[in-house]
């Protein structure tokens, strides 16, 4: 790596929270205590995509983060049948999920969010305490999106 994008790694890193991950909902992208670093987002607009993977407080326990995959953005409908996803009526393509998706008995329901409001799932859905159970997290609740598996330094990966 060049100087010039070493500093930006570099100060892309000092300006992100770092945290680890504890359980194996996001398996298999992420396992339990790897360390993450996610790019902190201001309050009022976080910049999030489907896709992503975020760091959020808890919806009913504030005062622990958890880390879990965008399925829904604002203002659509996400419905869960048979394993599948679909958001405003069209199947999701979910090729982050484990096979294990399609085993639990909890991907049922249909949920439309709010203007400022995410469906957020865990990867492992046969072991993920997530939207599913709790609803849509609010965009107040959003503090970072994930960009860097940082350690341990042989499964290093940046995300998108």
């Amino acid at each position: 790596m060049n100087p010039a994008r070493w500093a930006g790694f570099s100060k892309k890193l000092a300006l992100s929270q770092r945290y680890k991950v504890d359980g194996h909902s996001m398996f298999p992208a992420l396992r339990h205590g790897q360390h993450v670093a996610a790019r902190r987002l201001a309050h009022n607009s976080p910049q999030v995509n489907r896709g992503n993977l975020v760091v959020f407080r808890h919806p009913i326990r504030r005062d622990t983060f958890h880390i879990k995959r965008v399925v829904g953005l604002p203002a659509e409908t996400i419905y869960l049948r048979d394993g599948l996803t679909f958001v405003d009526g069209l199947k999701l393509e979910e090729p982050y999920c484990s096979v294990s998706a399609m085993l639990t008995g909890r991907n049922r329901g249909e949920w439309l969010m709010d203007d400022d409001e995410y469906f957020l799932m865990g990867d492992n859905r046969s072991d993920s305490e997530d939207s599913r159970l709790y609803g849509p997290v609010g965009c107040h609740l959003i503090v970072g999106v994930v960009w860097l598996r940082y350690w341990p330094p042989s499964r290093w990966t940046r995300f998108r």
